[in-house]
């Protein structure tokens, strides 16, 4: 399956950018690319979880076998967004999607 992009159709927004337009082609193409990203997440979720659990019962956690897989989980995400907040913060990427803090950048 090949995609081209057709250009002549994006609308220049400024400062070099352009406004894509959403064609029924690319909707889909994201909309299919969304649910694959949520269907391997969920089933690394899911792996994940049974694989800590049951260590967690083989090593005698009690009642803690059930929620202490999802304490590793919740840290991970936790730590994965504290590290992206702070790259975003020295990077600038806290305001890409800003145009109005990329006006002022730029002057």
């Amino acid at each position: 399956m090949t995609t081209t992009v057709d250009l002549d159709k994006a609308v220049p927004v400024g400062h070099g950018r352009r406004h894509v337009v959403w064609t029924r082609g690319r909707r889909v193409t994201f909309t299919v690319i969304g649910f694959g990203s949520l269907l391997i997440a969920l089933t690394g979720f899911v792996g994940s979880y049974t694989a800590v659990r049951d260590l967690a019962e083989e090593k005698g956690f009690g009642w803690f076998v059930t929620i202490f897989p999802l304490g590793i989980d919740v840290g991970i995400i936790v730590m994965c967004s504290t590290q992206w907040g702070r790259v975003s913060g020295r990077t600038g990427l806290d305001h890409a999607c800003d145009d109005s803090a990329a006006v002022h950048r730029d002057q």
